[in-house]
């Protein structure tokens, strides 16, 4: 029997077993790793998935030396959101050798029919080109997560420029939205707006070695104002939180600063020469909630695409 088969076989086997429990109709979840360890992690990332989940979820871990084809299956059976009764989430664990040559004929059969296809890389895709060139043709959706390091900025306008066309993103973009939200709340008044045209510096402090945040957020910022101010990146140590996270932003317009500062978990200080200081909700979502809330989104994002665009200036 054909791994593809033997995978079949044992999921109706565990849907005939499992009476009252719906399987979600939204989407299928394909999940490319390179290291083990990630693998099980996302596998058990599903049972912390708030809100959207796949209906099916094909975690594939890839090696570069020999190994054969390796498949199992299970169901991942959670409570509804409502409280009434309970979802269920089929599981595919494929493991392959050979740069995992065999896998995309594998996840291509093994996809449930006329459903969108989230494409989440565990893994650089540069030295994985020709995996992730495999599997670019049956993707609905590209997300990647440079914060993590595994798949960096550096990989960003590559797949936004890759051929057909796809709705690609970055977790670290969806990390952003609450600094998004209080910078631009920064520049509510209208002699703040006017002051974007003196914006000459922009100060960001970060958490450990990553810049990816950081770095998204500056190019998000020269975007949308069309400046070309100096961008200073400095990292603290901070046992709070992990490598990456943002701690603060300082623009320079002229003789005006403007800030965002981190205070503690969900919480930051928003200043201002035209404001009081004052205490704002800061939203930072851990994993679950950030891969849930882009298992929700189909359409390509102007605003991230602007700001790669400027990573590369």
């Amino acid at each position: 029997m054909s791994a593809i088969a033997a995978v079949e076989e044992r999921l109706a086997e565990l849907r005939g077993g499992e009476r009252g429990e719906a399987r979600t109709q939204l989407l299928d979840l394909v999940v490319l790793a390179d290291e083990s360890r990630e693998a099980a992690r996302m596998a058990r990332l599903l049972e912390d998935l708030p809100g959207n989940r796949p209906s099916r979820a094909i975690i594939a871990l890839a090696s570069h030396g020999k190994r054969k084809l390796d498949a199992s299956a299970e169901v991942v059976t959670t409570r509804s959101p409502s409280g009434d009764g309970e979802l269920r989430c089929e599981l595919v664990n494929l493991a392959a050798g050979d740069d995992g040559a065999a896998l995309p004929s594998v996840i291509a059969s093994l996809l449930l029919p006329d459903l969108p296809v989230f494409l989440l890389l565990r893994l650089d895709p540069e030295p994985w080109e020709p995996l992730v060139n495999d599997c670019w043709s049956f993707a609905t959706r590209v997300v990647v997560d440079s914060t993590g390091e595994r798949s960096g900025l550096h990989s960003l306008p590559g797949l936004l420029a890759r051929e057909p066309t796809r709705s690609v993103t970055d977790l670290s973009w969806t990390k952003l939205t609450g600094w998004r939200e209080l910078v631009a709340r920064l520049f509510d008044p209208p002699k703040a707006a006017r002051a974007l045209a003196r914006l000459d510096r922009i100060e960001l402090t970060h958490a450990g070695r990553s810049q990816a945040q950081a770095r998204l957020l500056a190019a998000w910022v020269l975007s949308r104002t069309g400046r070309h101010p100096s961008v200073e990146l400095t990292s603290e140590r901070r046992r709070d939180m992990r490598s990456g996270s943002l701690i603060g932003v300082r623009l320079t317009c002229g003789k005006e600063h403007y800030e965002v500062v981190r205070l503690g978990e969900g919480v930051a200080e928003v200043r201002s020469p035209h404001l009081e200081p004052q205490q704002a909700r800061l939203w930072v979502p851990h994993l679950p909630t950030l891969v849930a809330e882009e298992l929700g989104i189909y359409e390509r994002d102007a605003g991230f695409e602007a700001a790669v665009g400027q990573l590369a200036t």
